[in-house]
C-alpha cells in the first residue's frame, strides 16, 4: 500500500471515495471527504477498529478485495492526548491502547519497582501498569476513564 491508495466505501447506502494517506503495520489513516480517520488493526486478523472520528463504515483492503460484508464501527470515546515524551527522567508508559479504569497512586506517592500504579482495560482484560523504576510520582498525566495509545507517558517519576 502506498500513500496514494484510493477505495470506494459504502456507508448507509451512500458511496464515498476513501484515500489512504498514511499506513503502518497496525493502522492506516484514511481521508473521506476531507475528514481523517485512524483505523487500527488490533490483531493479526486485520479486523479494522476506528479509534478516532468514527461513524463511517471502514473496511480493510483485504475485505474490499474479497467483497466481504460491511463492518459497522461504533463511535469510540475520546482518546486522551497525554504527552508521548517527557523531560529527561523516569517515566511510566502505556504498552497497550486502552482505557484507564483505576489510578492507585497520587502525585507525591512513593513507588517501588514493579509496584502497580494504575489499571487499564485493553482487549477486554484488566492490565496492571507497574512502575519500572523506584521513585516518587512527580506528575500523573492520566485519570480514570481516559483512553490512551501505546507509548503514551502515564506518569513521571523523580
Amino acid at each position: 500500500m502506498g500513500s496514494e491508495d484510493e477505495y470506494r466505501v459504502k456507508i448507509d447506502d451512500r458511496e464515498y471515495r476513501a484515500k489512504v494517506v498514511e499506513e503502518s503495520e497496525d493502522r492506516v489513516i484514511v481521508e473521506v471527504e476531507g475528514r481523517r480517520f485512524i483505523v487500527e488493526f488490533p490483531s493479526a486478523q486485520r479486523v479494522p477498529q476506528v479509534i478516532e472520528e468514527a461513524k463511517p463504515v471502514v473496511r480493510s483492503r483485504e475485505q474490499t478485495q474479497k467483497k466481504a460484508p460491511e463492518t459497522r464501527v461504533a463511535s469510540p470515546p475520546k482518546t486522551v492526548e497525554a504527552p508521548q515524551t517527557a523531560a529527561a527522567g523516569k517515566v511510566i508508559r502505556s504498552n497497550v491502547p486502552g482505557k484507564v479504569v483505576e489510578v492507585l497512586k497520587r502525585e507525591g506517592d512513593h513507588v517501588s519497582v514493579n509496584e502497580t500504579v494504575l489499571k487499564m482495560e485493553s482487549m477486554k482484560m484488566i492490565i496492571e501498569i507497574k512502575s519500572p523504576h523506584e521513585g516518587r510520582i512527580k506528575k500523573l498525566h492520566v485519570k480514570a476513564g481516559e483512553y490512551v495509545n501505546p507509548g503514551t507517558v502515564l506518569a513521571e517519576l523523580e
